[in-house]
């Protein structure tokens, strides 16, 4: 699988070097490889299917049990403010204002593809909350599973105990998570997924909690 990934990684760096202006022209009429266009409201909207509360109250449990909370995403991080965390960009496109208002607030920037296992070393683990909802860019992407199993367990990887993973998925991912879910439950994992809409384009919403006694490394799916 490292060779395909090797190979997808270069392909995304020649989409975006030579092809920017191709994916702006997309139906969504967003650049696919810009992640701060998203809002908490895009990110309510779109996983309100898998959650039985709001990220606002799910974040303000968090607070309430631990002195701070580190959250994976960019745009969410200055939404919820005070938070810390980690967010991860393709490339970071930041002015230097942005950079000095982030580091103040405790939110640091890595640059690179999560397709890479050496992004996924720089980021910390013990993270309470994950999100990652990558939009149409997830279709620029062969279909192997391989491909989004990876990138689920490097996420599930640098969950804390109790820790809440939130991922986007292409939406002919379902069949899949469909058959992966009984090997989950196998081992205690409890997941929860649904096809949902965003930009007018399904995918699917994905949610999983890591308990006390969950392994390191998720299942494989089969």
């Amino acid at each position: 699988m490292s060779d395909l990934i090797s190979e997808i990684v270069q392909s995304r760096r020649d989409s975006k070097q030579s092809s920017k202006g191709e994916f702006e022209q997309q139906e969504t009429g967003k650049d696919y490889w810009a992640f701060d266009n998203e809002h908490l409201s895009d990110f309510e909207n779109f996983f309100g299917p898998v959650l039985d509360k709001s990220i606002i109250q799910l974040v303000g449990e968090y607070r309430n049990r631990n002195q701070g909370i580190n959250v994976l995403n960019l745009q969410l991080l200055r939404e919820l403010s005070p938070t810390k965390g980690v967010a991860v960009r393709l490339t970071d496109t930041r002015k230097d204002q942005e950079k000095k208002e982030d580091i103040d607030k405790g939110i640091y920037v890595i640059s690179g593809d999560v397709l890479t296992r050496s992004i996924w070393k720089k980021i910390p683990a013990n993270q309470d909350f994950i999100f990652c909802m990558p939009q149409g860019a997830l279709y620029s992407i062969p279909i192997d599973k391989n491909i989004y199993f990876f990138l689920v367990n490097e996420a599930w990887k640098k969950l804390a105990v109790n820790g809440t993973l939130l991922i986007q998925g292409p939406n002919f991912t379902k069949k899949w998570v469909d058959e992966w879910r009984t090997h989950l439950k196998n081992q205690g994992i409890e997941i929860e997924y649904m096809l949902s809409t965003s930009r007018n384009i399904d995918y699917l919403a994905l949610k999983m909690v890591r308990p006390s006694n969950a392994p390191t490394m998720l299942p494989p799916v089969l």
